[in-house]
């Protein structure tokens, strides 16, 4: 039986090229790559262990491209934003499919993104996320990393 890429859990397209949802199982890897996904960024939560080991090894064997991103769901990091955001930026032209278990980092970390790399508003942004309100750290992590860029970029001209 085909796997649909809307069985997957919260799938939610966020653009013709970018889609997000929480921990896609084992045989709906076959359903990414048949939906057109090209790769595959899964955003790895530090706190909670695995629920797919070699996840990559899956992805590969059906043909899609696989990156991994360390995050703490607990503590976000600049880091962790600037790694998606080259990432995002590096395959741009790739579809891809981002995931983490839930969609709780995935949606935290987008909203900055598509605010500062997809001309989006915050609004606009935090309204196609999975997750729509998040805890004291989160909302300052995403509050800071759009600062921060913002202070960057009326420094650049």
């Amino acid at each position: 039986m085909q796997q649909s890429i809307y069985r997957i859990d919260k799938y939610t397209p966020i653009s013709e090229n970018l889609a997000m949802a929480g921990q896609p199982s084992e045989n709906q890897f076959k359903a990414i790559r048949d939906a057109g996904f090209q790769l595959v960024i899964r955003l790895r939560i530090r706190e909670i262990e695995s629920v797919i080991e070699n996840e990559e090894k899956m992805a590969s064997r059906v043909g899609l491209l696989f990156e991994e991103i360390p995050i703490s769901v607990k503590s976000p990091t600049q880091e962790a934003f600037d790694t998606l955001a080259e990432t995002l930026n590096k395959y741009q032209r790739l579809k891809t499919f981002l995931h983490c278990t839930a969609g709780y980092c995935t949606s935290g970390l987008l909203i900055p993104y598509l605010v500062l790399y997809q001309n989006m508003t915050r609004d606009e942004a935090t309204s196609q996320m999975i997750v729509q309100a998040f805890d004291a750290t989160w909302t300052h992590f995403i509050d800071n990393i759009m600062e921060t860029h913002e202070v960057d970029l009326a420094n650049i001209g």
